[in-house]
């Protein structure tokens, strides 16, 4: 059914970059909310198809670290002088994406892979 989400989502504005080919160059974006599940991304460009997106989070030092997950556009909208994006991710796994599942969890709780 359209409009139901199936994971909880946690607001969550961070800097993505965007490959849609391995050889293309980044298409900087940012992250408005995301899930076990995917996320909603904001670009300059219209993105389709599968992605490979690095995600940065804040390390606590002042810095920033990123972590690869990979996924498909599910659909994608012009919104004013840009398009939002939604990303369905592959799956996430703990050895491969421990820190985006820390963070997701940390902003919706123990159950973050369950239905809101």
């Amino acid at each position: 059914m359209p409009g139901v989400q199936k994971y909880k989502r946690a607001r969550f504005i961070g800097t993505v970059s965007v490959k849609v080919n391995p050889l293309d160059s980044s298409v900087k974006a940012y992250a408005l909310d995301i899930s076990c599940g995917g996320m909603a991304i904001q670009s300059e460009k219209a993105l389709k198809g599968q992605i490979e997106a690095t995600i940065f989070f804040a390390d606590g030092r002042g810095g920033k670290v990123g972590e690869t997950v990979r996924g498909r556009v599910i659909w994608c909208k012009p919104f004013d002088l840009f398009y939002r994006s939604g990303i369905e991710f592959d799956g996430l796994n703990p050895q491969d994406n421990k820190l985006t599942l820390q963070v997701i969890q940390a902003f919706t709780g123990p159950n973050a892979d369950r239905s809101t």
